[in-house]
């Protein structure tokens, strides 16, 4: 097949166009992108998070003194335990705050795996003053 020069320029004009019209989108998609991922960190970063109920504190506080854990360490494990639920599910007829309880016991009886970042940390000793 042979193609005379008129059609071969205007051949070439319509794929530079084309090819000028990807490289515009592509490059649109890009902002996008990059707008919408500054518009999640801005709206992670004024997130607040709620504290510990002052049930759950009590019991954490009771748990944490009849172990050889801090009330830290297990409040770190209760969150996880909270944020596990939500992210990857449960059994049916469990509630969040008896999911993060099991996470917590768990971790105390040392068979949660996951939260050993969290007792790696060793917790401060101090030193008790004898009655006389």
């Amino acid at each position: 097949m042979v193609i005379d020069g008129a059609s071969q320029a205007k051949f070439i004009k319509a794929k530079r166009q084309q090819s000028a019209k990807v490289e515009q989108s592509t490059r649109q998609d890009i902002e996008m992108a990059v707008r919408r991922k500054r518009r999640k960190t801005a709206k992670r970063k004024t997130v607040k998070r709620r504290g510990l109920s002052a049930a759950v504190q009590r019991v954490l506080k009771r748990k944490a003194k009849n172990s050889r854990f801090t009330y830290g360490q297990l409040a770190r494990v209760f969150r996880r335990g909270q944020g596990a639920y939500l992210s990857s599910g449960s059994r049916r007829g469990v509630s969040m705050q008896q999911w993060a309880y099991g996470r917590v016991n768990s971790f105390m009886r040392g068979g949660h795996s996951q939260d050993n970042d969290i007792k790696r940390k060793k917790r401060k000793t101090t030193t008790r003053r004898r009655r006389k």
